[in-house]
């Protein structure tokens, strides 16, 4: 019976850090949709959060279905990382329309820290977990990738980053 307690316990461990991940990520990926227009200057509209895979409407904002635990079973219960969808629209200077970036943005919790990695680079931002965020790290790495979207060194066989065309008539 000892073995059978431990178990459990190990399972109850697992589910609060599943729990925690979820919880966090969350948070720290509402943070970045919400953050990332003042730190580029543009319209809130033109971030979204959109689903990290499959299809949806370029503007629209899918909120907690931008998470891939979203889509998972009613209750998700693996430890694994978490990936959001985040879209970026830049509007064409004097002229309607504008070209999008879909960027998938992965979560994981080592000990007390965030790790974020924007896609296409996968290089891990550490970001500590406490009440008050400070995301500029990730606002960088994605203002980063953005640069290397628009400056025509996109992979266009990398399927983690998207590329569009919107028409703002």
């Amino acid at each position: 019976m000892a073995r059978y307690i431990e178990l459990q316990q190990l399972v109850a461990k697992y589910g609060e850090a599943t729990s925690r991940l979820i919880k966090e990520s969350w948070r720290f990926g509402d943070a970045i949709r919400d953050g990332l227009p003042a730190y580029l200057g543009c319209p809130a509209d033109r971030v979204c959060g959109v689903p990290p895979q499959g299809e949806f409407r370029p503007g629209q904002d899918y909120r907690d279905a931008a998470y891939s635990f979203y889509h998972d079973s009613p209750n998700p219960t693996m430890l694994e990382p978490i990936i959001m969808g985040l879209y970026v629209e830049v509007s064409y200077a004097g002229r309607r329309g504008g070209t999008w970036v879909l960027l998938a943005i992965e979560f994981w919790i080592a000990g007390d820290d965030m790790v974020v990695i924007v896609h296409r680079n996968g290089r891990p931002v550490t970001v500590p977990i406490m009440p008050s965020i400070d995301l500029t790290p990730v606002f960088e790495e994605i203002y980063r990738e953005l640069q290397i979207a628009f400056s025509g060194e996109l992979d266009a066989s990398n399927p983690k980053q998207t590329m569009g065309f919107i028409d703002r008539t």
